[in-house]
C-alpha cells in the first residue's frame, strides 16, 4: 500500500467546524476553509498550530523510537477491543475475538490478543463502553506488524493502521477531549 500524505485537515468536520477547538466554537471563513482546511496546507493554519502547541507536552510520550516511525504520536490507553478478520470473512459478521489496546493514536493502535494475526490482514474493530469516546467506535484497519509478546508467550502484540478517516477523526476527538492531545 502506498504511503499517502493527508490532503486535508483531519480536524475539519463535515459540518464545517474546527475540531481543534474545545470549550467553544470556531467556524472558519470560506477562504480559510479553502486555503487550509481542505488543502495540504492545513499544518500552516493558526488553529492547528495553536492546538498542537497546547498539546505538545500534555500527553505521556510512548518510547521515542516508536514515535519517530509514526505519523502521529500515541498515548498509553487500555481499552477493550473486539476484532474481526475481514480477509477471511468479507461480511465481518461471523468471527470476532477479544483483545485490548496497549496504545492508541490518530493513525492506529497497538493491541494484545491471544490470536496471532498476520501482517496485511484487514480487520474490523469495535471499541465500546470506554471513556475515550462518547459512544461505540466501529472502524477498519490493516495489521502492519505482529509479534509474540516477549513478556507473556500466551499473547501476541500487533499494530493496526486505520484505513478509514472516520476512525482517525473519532480517535483525534477522543484524545483531545480526554488528554488535550491530538497529533
Amino acid at each position: 500500500m502506498s504511503d499517502k500524505k493527508t490532503s486535508s485537515c483531519p480536524y475539519f468536520s463535515r459540518n464545517s467546524d474546527c475540531l481543534m477547538i474545545t470549550g467553544g466554537l470556531y467556524l472558519p471563513l470560506p477562504e480559510q476553509i479553502k486555503m487550509y482546511c481542505q488543502s495540504v496546507s492545513y499544518r500552516q493554519c493558526h488553529q492547528y498550530i495553536s492546538g498542537c502547541e497546547k498539546i505538545s507536552n500534555s500527553a505521556p510520550i510512548i518510547e521515542v523510537e516508536k514515535i519517530n516511525r509514526r505519523r502521529y504520536r500515541r498515548i498509553s490507553e487500555h481499552l477493550n477491543l473486539t476484532l474481526c478478520d475481514c480477509s477471511a470473512n468479507p461480511d465481518a459478521k461471523l468471527c470476532d475475538f477479544p483483545a485490548s489496546t496497549i496504545d492508541i493514536g490518530m493513525g492506529g493502535l497497538m493491541f494484545k490478543s491471544t490470536k496471532h494475526i498476520a501482517p496485511d490482514t484487514e480487520l474490523v474493530f469495535i471499541l465500546e463502553n470506554n471513556e475515550l469516546f462518547d459512544s461505540r467506535l466501529d472502524g477498519r484497519g490493516v495489521v502492519r506488524w505482529s509479534a509474540p509478546d516477549a513478556g507473556n508467550t500466551d499473547f501476541f502484540l500487533a499494530g493496526i493502521s486505520f484505513s478509514d478517516n472516520s476512525s482517525k477523526q473519532a480517535v483525534g476527538r477522543g484524545l483531545w477531549s480526554k488528554h488535550n492531545y491530538i497529533s
